[in-house]
């Protein structure tokens, strides 16, 4: 209820995990500041937010519970009619870390947060060498299918277009495959697969 007027203003909200984060963030003159209280950011969130701005930046802590619940909301895109976009925290920190130690390092961090979807094509693609035939495949199988759920047809082929440039196939290829994928209630599998693959073994 505090950052109502703020996020009203600012038409953007930004999500962190815990009370601490708000804290800081609200002491220090950063009033759309919400926190999902861990890192399950739920639909239900989503809706009561988007009430008050479609535009939102996740500032999850840079874990692998964070990056699972960043990917997660690839989902949440539609239903916004937007791009959810990602702040990147440095390795070991949180955001009531950096805005303690520096709010104009916080404000750089905002003004610099990614679109999800290339978050995600990110932390896909630096785990694999695209050098290679089955490591372009992986990155194919494993990020195709979430292109495919992209109801914005610009965006669709936006994304269509970087992932073809990253694994240096025809764009035509994709597209190909792409027509034969279809989004489907098993979609979530997919969504483990990614985040396995971000995961540290």
């Amino acid at each position: 209820n505090l950052a109502t007027a703020a996020i009203r203003q600012q038409a953007l909200t930004v999500i962190v995990e815990g009370y601490m984060d708000v804290i800081t963030a609200h002491q220090n003159g950063f009033s759309n500041v919400v926190a999902s209280m861990g890192t399950a950011v739920t639909e239900k969130q989503v809706d009561a937010l988007k009430k008050l701005s479609n535009n939102m930046i996740l500032a999850l802590d840079a874990d692998t519970a964070g990056e699972g619940a960043m990917l997660r909301c690839v989902d949440y895109e539609n239903a916004l009619a937007t791009e959810i976009r990602v702040l990147i925290l440095p390795a070991g920190r949180d955001p009531d870390d950096v805005i303690k130690d520096d709010t104009e390092m916080w404000q750089k961090l905002l003004e610099e947060a990614l679109p999800i979807m290339d978050y995600t094509i990110n932390m896909v693609t630096t785990k694999l060498d695209l050098t290679t035939a089955r490591d372009k495949s992986l990155a194919v199988d494993r990020l195709l299918p979430l292109i495919t759920e992209i109801q914005d047809t610009i965006r669709q082929a936006h994304y269509l277009q970087k992932l073809a440039g990253l694994v240096k196939v025809s764009a035509r290829i994709l597209e190909a495959t792409l027509s034969r994928i279809h989004p489907s209630p098993d979609s979530h599998k997919v969504k483990k697969l990614v985040q396995k693959s971000v995961t540290p073994t």
